[in-house]
């Protein structure tokens, strides 16, 4: 299946809807992948995923058409993920679901501007690390039950 839709030229000022020149035909099986490329190479210190206007931040929304089962999905990278990606060990105690995540991802952003990121080694694992490590999908359908599955 061809893209359904690029934009090449997003500005943070302009944020609309946008709709492709023409309708899809999504049938099942067809996989539909969200593709998001940042630069943020004028910036001093590492730029992590978030909702503030200074995070990487990538959201899709789609409508479709018979109403599906599903409704919403995330994906976050995994707790080894983000720690391998700093290089930090599991210092956390108990793992707790929910409680751990908050404080892996509060020490990962403390952590990492005190990394060398003019070391392109360092660099270069820690986009891999990103890119390709385990994440975390999570998908509601339309009743808010939830599915789970990691990647």
């Amino acid at each position: 299946m061809a893209p359904l839709f690029v934009d090449d030229h997003y500005d943070f000022n302009f944020q609309a809807t946008r709709r492709p020149q023409s309708n899809n035909k999504v049938m099942p099986g067809d996989e539909l992948i969200a593709e998001c490329v940042y630069d943020t190479s004028e910036r001093k210190n590492a730029t992590v995923g978030g909702q503030a206007t200074t995070n990487e931040m990538c959201a899709v929304f789609l409508m479709v058409h018979p109403i599906p089962k599903l409704s919403a999905c995330l994906q976050v990278p995994s707790l080894g993920t983000q720690l391998g990606s700093v290089d930090m060990p599991w210092t956390f105690g108990e793992y707790e679901p929910g409680v751990s995540e908050v404080k892996v991802r509060n020490a990962v952003e403390e952590n990492m501007p005190n990394l060398d990121w003019t070391n392109p080694d360092l660099v270069k694992k820690f986009e891999d690390i990103r890119r390709f490590g385990k994440v975390i999908e999570v998908c509601w359908t339309k009743h808010r039950a939830t599915l789970t599955q990691v990647s």
